[in-house]
């Protein structure tokens, strides 16, 4: 493997953390060649397996150059912690697989948008997530818009039908329409079904482009359909952008009497500094896309504990009711249990399973000196189901400890939104999404097993992140 022969500290090296003696990669355990199928097709399960038979600081060899996996507290810490040492970074093969206009993102199920917000470095991207502050600490004016979204969500279920249902189909419209109020505020409603078929179409084509995992002889690229595809989804975001623009201009001309979740509203944000609107649009389409798969997939895999676990679900029941006037009007303070459901569903059911760093220079973390361009790979599902920080891991224990989405400490992880300055802006938003979508479906209806299918387990698209390939589904009836 290959490795550089540094002394420690030498000048240009930053360091970490250290004591003596230092360690190369070379020295680090490991299986030698990385098994790339695996990779592509066990995802975060081959990951896990290397941990569990190597140990916490796993290196192997990947096209001639040294990978490495952390999944101890404190080094996960260092990595995710210091953006001058550790640079973030989308791609599983390098520049070879995205494209001007289109970024591959591994743990992701659709491309990215190259020329949005959060795919900028550097002080770029630092600028724009300052400024974006107010918005992704807004859950107090977004609240009660969300819920009266997720209501009007579950009466079109009903509508839609009941009994034996694909669960994860229905929470994935939900979440849609609840991240669009992040979007656009209470002018959702009216701009929200420009994109709905071409984000449908964008879902229905990677599902299908996905199901064959790439190999050592194919890894994954952005191919021009999928930019094709990509380029028209931005194009008619940019639609919701005009739209937006010209209702607020209309019913708000002098932007007196504008409701909280709008007036906070990221395109709101964005349209008072000015930003064009390829740019809003772009970051539209990559907001929704990275917001509504994350909190779909853990909020389906929540709702089908439920329904495999009655005391789980009847407790959190219980709270919903007691607490139901709090949680019309938004408020979401008191939802003890119900908050421990839905971030212990965050750790065992974690969406994206894995964050990619490099080392920006030589760089020494827990007495390993980290050469400068050195991927260091993070396997969020991993690191939850390490039996030293969780015990019986695979267990849904909402009364366990260590749940606590800020959690990034030398002795204990919690990282479904990752950590550090590039870290999930939005974590403080889709906590409360997912208290108000558990608290208002348990309270409307009732979740038992399917009549005719088995759990889901893990029959999902092959990347880094967990979409099932058929749905999740559920036996779902309108509670009396």
């Amino acid at each position: 493997m290959s490795h550089i022969n540094n002394k420690p500290n030498a000048p240009g090296t930053s360091v970490a953390h250290t004591t003596t003696p230092t360690r190369l990669l070379a020295d680090l355990p490991g299986p030698g060649e990385e098994d790339t199928d695996a990779y592509y097709s066990q995802n975060h399960s081959y990951i896990h397996s290397l941990h569990e038979t190597y140990g916490d600081e796993v290196v192997v060899s990947r096209k001639g150059q040294s990978v490495l996996f952390f999944r101890n507290p404190e080094s996960v810490k260092s990595v995710l912690t210091s953006s001058s040492n550790f640079g973030k970074v989308w791609q599983t093969e390098g520049d070879s697989n995205t494209s001007e206009t289109t970024d591959y993102v591994h743990n992701l199920l659709q491309p990215m948008r190259a020329n949005s917000v959060f795919n900028m470095h550097g002080e770029e991207n630092a600028k724009r997530r300052r400024g974006f502050r107010t918005v992704f600490l807004g859950s107090d004016s977004f609240a009660k818009s969300f819920r009266q979204e997720i209501d009007h969500g579950l009466l079109q279920w009903e509508q839609e039908g009941l009994g034996d249902v694909n669960i994860f189909q229905k929470t994935h419209n939900l979440i849609r329409n609840a991240i669009f109020v992040i979007l656009c505020g209470d002018e959702s409603p009216q701009v929200r079904d420009l994109v709905k078929d071409i984000f449908n179409e964008s879902v229905n084509y990677f599902v299908e482009r996905y199901k064959t995992p790439p190999c050592a002889n194919s890894p994954p690229i952005v191919s021009k359909e999928d930019e094709l595809l990509s380029n028209r989804t931005e194009i008619e975001a940019k639609k919701v952008v005009e739209s937006f623009k010209a209702i607020v201009a209309t019913s708000y001309p002098d932007g007196k009497n504008m409701p909280p979740a709008t007036r906070t509203c990221l395109l709101m944000k964005m349209v008072s500094e000015n930003y064009s609107d390829e740019e809003m649009a772009a970051m539209l389409v990559n907001v929704l896309i990275a917001a509504e798969e994350a909190v779909t997939s853990t909020l389906a895999q929540i709702l089908q504990e439920f329904a495999y676990n009655p005391s789980v679900r009847n407790a959190a029941l219980r709270e919903a009711i007691n607490q139901e006037q709090e949680i019309l009007s938004g408020e979401t303070g008191d939802l003890d249990y119900i908050t421990n459901c839905a971030l212990e569903g965050l750790r065992l059911f974690a969406p994206a399973t894995l964050v990619k760093r490099q080392a920006r220079k030589d760089t020494i973390v827990n007495n390993i000196l980290i050469p400068k361009g050195t991927i260091v790979e993070l396997c969020i599902s991993s690191i939850h189901q390490n039996e030293s920080m969780f015990p019986n891991s695979k267990q849904f224990d909402p009364l366990r400890s260590g749940l606590d989405h800020y959690m990034l400490g030398n002795e204990q992880l919690f990282m479904s939104f990752s950590g550090g300055e590039r870290g999930c802006p939005g974590r403080h938003l889709a906590l409360t999404i997912l208290q108000l979508s558990i608290s208002r479906i348990l309270t409307r209806f009732d979740l038992k097993p399917s009549p005719s299918k088995p759990r889901w387990v893990n029959d999902s698209v092959p990347k880094f992140v967990v979409w099932p390939l058929d749905g999740i589904f559920l036996d779902l009836h309108r509670r009396e």
